[in-house]
């Protein structure tokens, strides 16, 4: 039988759910967990790395700037030396790369003598007011001074000066306008990052450069309480996050700080954390796709073998052994497979054999003769261990008589006698050396009693001895097809019907013998009665012929037959309780003699009435007095009333009286009896037992053969009517 179910249904097992579910517990919850909890860890992460880059961006800005400013002080430091000559020369000394390079870093440069004259070297510059005293002290001591101020439209110009020698005041004041785009490293292109925004605060927050407007609120406070940190600006549509270090000046510069500050758009800055935001969702959703799959995938591994499985233990159910599972997991279920299909044909075997010996025991029960059980013997172990040929050999406890042999014919399913069978005693000598079974095998000088069976295709015999009671009764021979000692189980279970087998024997026999003794028995008591009197000798058993013959005439069913047979023989018991002076008187009878011989039927059912198995044949022994007309004893019964097999005794009874001597009378002729019971047929006895009986006598040969036979043609008028009493 085929499972047709769909091979996606394997979820609908507990097992494959719950199997499922422990893949959802162990597998797709941490994934959720770890994915909860890692979503919020690189989030945060992305966050600080888009800050810490962005501040990174300001150091480098404000390294850069103090590198450009050092730069700056060393370019006026290096003019210092070349005025030590003509300032009014010095233009001319100068080289015109030089001077280049000196145009793209200041705007104009001044050398002011402590007189109060200019000298300008480069381009043009407003005139520096006097300075402070800490400005003073800070250039005599040799180190440069910046100074922001506003001009006049507003703009700031950031200015460097230093002593031409330090500390001589009288030497006087090289000065420079610091070009701003220089100094912060940008040129016309714009070299800052993209979508990057500058602003560079003094150390009075003044703007010293700013690509783009910040509101001053955004970052007064955060600049005045720390040196670097960072601070939110809105800028139109965009929100900024800004990020700001202070360059310190104070030591080298005299400026305290100039604050650098980058700026960009934080869906900018925080773009990856957006990409990973509509990513990560997908790669978990992705990872809990891929383990369901994967779950499905290994459930299914799993569940298909089962199913299969179950498939298999459903067939053992319904007792389809012959059915085999198929499962190519090269695994352990497959290893299962395997065994199972194994267990499956050993369960099948075992319940052929269960089967076979069931049906010898139905054998035994159905019927009790030997035929029939060497038959259903014989071809139920011939199919159950695929023989060529099989036999029976039973040993007759007279050893004067011959063995009987029951050999499989050749379709199989009959069974039939073979002839001139014998079993030497050396040969029972070498049976009874291995009382479990004995090889014969193909090229092995066979023993006699195989003659019957070697004409067929066997290429060897097995022989299991039969014991009965622990005496050898006889020997079954199996000739199978295939190797048969190959396969021990075979033997074993051949061994056990063998058993089945003689036990099954033994209980026929037992029940022969215990029929035998019955009718043996009812003889006797027959035999008993009828010795009484001299004049009765053989009559029970007499009568009991001639009825069996009538009955068999009127096709009495078997069982029928049976009750007569016994009835028959019994039929005059109650004569027991008869004087022997009044059955033997050969005057007529008194009234007194007349009423004890006309109980005598009575009381022979009072005999056999505690007799349970001989209850039917008690209205025989009771009625076989009774007449046709109703004028009978001892209970003037009349037609139908009176018993069926009482009829037919009543007719094989009158005839054997008639035509037997007795001491009131001698024997009539036969034709004298015949005659009578014409007469009688309808009045004293019944037309169809009368009738059935006369045809027999008509018919000489007829009636030997219906001593033998069973039943003949029906062919009397009243038969309905006589069936149906």
């Amino acid at each position: 039988m085929k499972d047709n179910t769909p091979k996606t249904s394997f979820l609908r097992s507990k097992v494959a759910r719950r199997i499922f579910l422990q893949f959802v517990l162990c597998a797709l919850v941490p994934i959720a967990i770890l994915g909860i909890i890692s979503f919020e860890q690189v989030t945060k992460q992305l966050h600080e790395q888009g800050r810490v880059r962005l501040l990174h961006f300001s150091k480098s800005m404000g390294m850069s700037v103090f590198e450009r400013l050092t730069f700056l002080e060393n370019e006026l430091q290096n003019l210092s030396l070349i005025l030590h000559g003509d300032p009014e020369t010095l233009s001319a000394s100068i080289s015109r790369d030089y001077q280049k390079r000196l145009k793209q870093q200041f705007k104009g440069i001044v050398y002011f003598r402590d007189s109060g004259k200019g000298f300008f070297l480069l381009g043009t510059m407003r005139k520096q007011d006097t300075f402070s005293g800490p400005e003073k002290q800070h250039l005599n001591a040799g180190k440069p001074l910046i100074i922001s101020q506003r001009g006049p439209q507003g703009r700031l110009h950031i200015y460097l000066a230093r002593y031409l020698v330090p500390q001589t005041p009288t030497s006087g004041i090289i000065m420079g306008e610091a070009n701003i785009k220089y100094l912060l490293g940008l040129s016309e292109y714009d070299t800052l990052p993209h979508k990057t925004e500058l602003c560079v605060l003094d150390q009075r927050q003044n703007v010293l450069y700013s690509t783009v407007p910040i509101p001053a609120p955004s970052y007064q406070k955060k600049v005045a309480d720390a040196s670097s940190g960072y601070f939110h600006w809105n800028g139109g549509r965009d929100r900024y996050l800004a990020s700001f270090w202070s360059i310190p000046l104070k030591y080298y510069f005299l400026q305290s700080t100039w604050t650098i500050i980058m700026s960009q758009p934080e869906k900018y800055i925080f773009s990856p954390v957006a990409y990973f935001h509509n990513t990560f969702p997908l790669v978990i959703l992705l990872s809990f796709f891929v383990v369901i799959f994967i779950s499905l995938v290994q459930i299914r591994r799993t569940m298909l073998p089962l199913q299969e499985l179950k498939r298999g233990a459903q067939l053992i159910g319904m007792k389809q052994f012959d059915e085999r599972i198929s499962i190519e997991s090269k695994d352990e279920f497959e290893d299962l497979a395997q065994t199972f299909n194994g267990m499956a044909k050993q369960l099948g075997r075992q319940f052929t054999t269960m089967a076979a010996a069931a049906e010898i025991d139905r054998a035994i029960l159905s019927s009790l003769k030997t035929e029939e059980i060497a038959r259903i013997a014989l071809t139920r172990m011939s199919a159950l261990f695929h023989c060529n040929t099989a036999g029976l050999i039973l040993l007759d406890r007279n050893t004067l008589n011959p063995p009987t042999a029951y050999v499989l014919g050749q379709n199989k399913n009959e069974v039939r006698l073979a002839d001139n069978v014998e079993v030497t005693p050396d040969e029972i000598k070498r049976l009874l050396e291995k009382p479990d079974f004995t090889m014969v095998r193909q090229g092995e000088t066979i023993p006699q009693f195989l003659d019957p069976l070697a004409t067929n295709q066997s290429c060897s015999f097995t022989v299991f001895p039969i014991f009965i009671k622990e005496d050898f009764a006889g020997i079954i021979v199996l000739g199978p097809s295939d190797p048969f000692e190959q396969e021990e189980d075979n033997l074993s279970r051949a061994r056990l019907l063998a058993n089945q087998v003689a036990v099954s024997l033994s209980n026929a026999r037992l029940l022969e013998e215990l029929s035998a003794l019955n009718w043996g028995t009812l003889k006797a008591l027959a035999r008993a009665v009828d010795a009484k009197s001299p004049w009765t000798a053989g009559h029970s058993e007499r009568v009991t012929k001639t009825a069996l013959r009538i009955g068999r005439a009127l096709h009495l069913s078997p069982e029928e037959l049976k009750d007569l047979h016994r009835g028959g023989l019994l039929h005059d018991i109650g004569k027991i309780g008869v004087p022997a002076h009044i059955l033997d008187k050969p005057a007529k009878l008194t009234p007194e003699e007349w009423r004890i011989i006309r109980e005598h039927p009575r009381m022979g059912a009072k005999i056999i009435e505690p007799i349970g198995p001989y209850k039917r044949i008690i209205p025989m022994i009771l009625q076989h007095h009774e007449r046709f007309d109703g004028k009978g004893y001892p209970d003037r019964l009349a037609g139908n009333a009176i018993s069926l097999g009482a009829r037919i005794l009543a007719v094989a009874d009158a005839y054997d009286a008639m035509v037997s001597d007795r001491p009131y009378r001698k024997a009539l002729t036969r034709e004298e009896a015949i005659q009578i019971i014409r007469q009688e047929a309808g009045r004293q006895l019944d037309p169809d037992a009368a009738a059935a009986f006369l045809d027999l006598l008509d018919d000489r040969t007829s009636f030997e053969r219906h001593a033998t036979q069973d039943l003949i043609p029906l062919k009397y008028p009243h038969s309905a009517r006589f069936r149906s009493a």
